[in-house]
């Protein structure tokens, strides 16, 4: 029973009811899932491919199916809950592999990662542009699963009936596609501001260790290019900071 319903206090309820109190629940299990998918995008983009990455993804997935069970019932099984996590994990892209599947849970990662917001924030000349695609890439493919998970998890624990698993994944990889979009709009710019305000730092603070003098007779050519070199990076940096 949902603590916003407000007829929460009688004893007897319809199917009307119900179907309404699991509305409820689910509006809630979809703002934890969105929650929690937000703070993987950013796990999977800076610490893809180590343990600290995927062992803190997999744990923020199994503590949202855990919330998201708990929302739903009043009394709490392990044994319940295990069942739960094999079947939300069973249904998840690459437990069973099926090369088949792969293109439809490909596809929204790779729009979402290439859209026009992505495009206007790095423009085609941008030597960082492959280093950030790789970030959205891991971000955005990380988000995906844990968005496919939370909705995944919510439909199983709304089921009034043994409904077919397939037509679970379909309709959840369709929500899940368009939590990702939501997400991924909102990281992107935060991603793409704070990476390039560190490397214009790390610019700046390499730059600086460059001595930069007016030329005099005793200076070799090479030196005197290096400095005129590192004074003009310099300014481009500081002018592009400003932009």
């Amino acid at each position: 029973m949902h603590h916003a319903d407000p007829d929460g206090g009688k004893k007897e309820h319809d199917l009307r009811w119900v179907k309404a109190n699991l509305k409820l629940h689910e509006v809630d299990a979809l703002n934890a899932t969105k929650t929690l998918a937000t703070k993987n995008f950013f796990i999977g983009a800076f610490a893809q491919n180590t343990s600290y990455g995927t062992t803190t993804s997999l744990m923020n997935n199994i503590k949202l199916v855990w919330s998201i069970y708990a929302k739903y019932h009043r009394n709490h099984s392990i044994r319940e809950f295990v069942r739960l996590l094999r079947s939300v994990y069973e249904c998840l892209p690459l437990s069973d592999f099926n090369k088949e599947e792969l293109p439809a849970h490909i596809k929204p990662i790779i729009q979402c990662s290439f859209s026009n917001t992505l495009s206007s924030l790095l423009p085609g000349g941008n030597l960082l542009t492959p280093f950030f695609l790789n970030l959205f890439l891991a971000g955005a493919t990380n988000t995906y699963l844990t968005c496919l998970a939370g909705i995944i998890t919510s439909k199983h624990c709304q089921a009034l009936s043994l409904e077919d698993k397939d037509e679970i994944v379909q309709q959840s990889m369709f929500e899940a596609a368009f939590m990702l979009r939501e997400i991924v709009k909102e990281c992107n710019p935060i991603l793409s501001v704070t990476i390039s305000n560190a490397v214009k730092k790390a610019g700046l603070e390499s730059l600086d260790t460059v001595s930069v003098t007016a030329p005099t007779s005793g200076s070799s050519v090479a030196q005197d290019i290096v400095s005129h070199l590192a004074s003009s990076l310099r300014n481009i940096i500081m002018e592009s900071g400003k932009e």
